[in-house]
């Protein structure tokens, strides 16, 4: 199983993008682990900026050093036990093999596309374990892509667009998710969008 992956992060009409953004991936004997993150801060300052790098920097620190099985509590007890303002979004998905785990504040940033359609996936339910924080497993199919964005696509790119740049089909290399992301990103460019762009897409081969 090969995972090929992308980010594209760009400020838009801000002075800078102050959103944190990660897709790492590692092999752990005969098994893949693969972490991708989405931290947008309250605030749209170099204040916001140094929230998100610091947070994406523990995470990578966490992503390297803790066991594949321990992954999801030690995130859940660092970042979403009462310590991360409800202000501050934060989307945090794991893969083990087709295997994956979702912790979030926020919801609606996590879509799955599929052959012909786009669900999001990260939808609040019976997994709260904080206030707004919750958790959520699944398992993805071949082929399938996993976008992790900001409001600024959710909001502005028809389900037509993003199922057209990134359906299964579309699973071919990490540089064609490079070239889907980027295009998106102009699209929104072209309606007007003037928030920051950032997203991550992974897809599973």
């Amino acid at each position: 199983m090969n995972y090929y992956a992308a980010v594209v992060r760009e400020h838009g009409a801000y002075a800078e993008n102050s959103d944190g953004l990660m897709i790492k991936g590692r092999r752990v004997g005969e098994e893949s682990v693969v972490m991708m993150a989405l931290c947008t801060p309250f605030s749209k300052n170099r204040r916001g900026a140094k929230l998100s790098d610091h947070v994406i920097r523990t995470l990578e620190e966490i992503f390297e050093e803790v066991e594949p099985s321990d992954l999801y509590d030690s995130c859940k007890e660092l970042f979403f036990d009462k310590r991360l303002s409800s202000k501050n979004k934060l989307s945090i998905m794991f893969f083990r093999g087709a295997d994956y785990f979702i912790l979030s504040n926020c919801g609606r940033q996590i879509a799955k596309i599929g052959v012909r359609n786009k669900k999001i996936i990260d939808r609040p339910g019976d997994g709260y374990f904080h206030k707004e924080a919750f958790g959520l497993k699944g398992r993805l199919t071949e082929g399938c892509t996993i976008l992790i964005s900001t409001d600024s696509y959710s909001e502005r790119l028809s389900d037509r667009e993003i199922i057209g740049n990134l359906s299964p089909q579309m699973c071919v290399d990490s540089e064609y998710m490079e070239y889907a992301l980027g295009f998106m990103s102009r699209s929104l460019i072209g309606k007007g969008e003037e928030r920051p762009r950032s997203a991550a897409a992974l897809c599973i081969r």
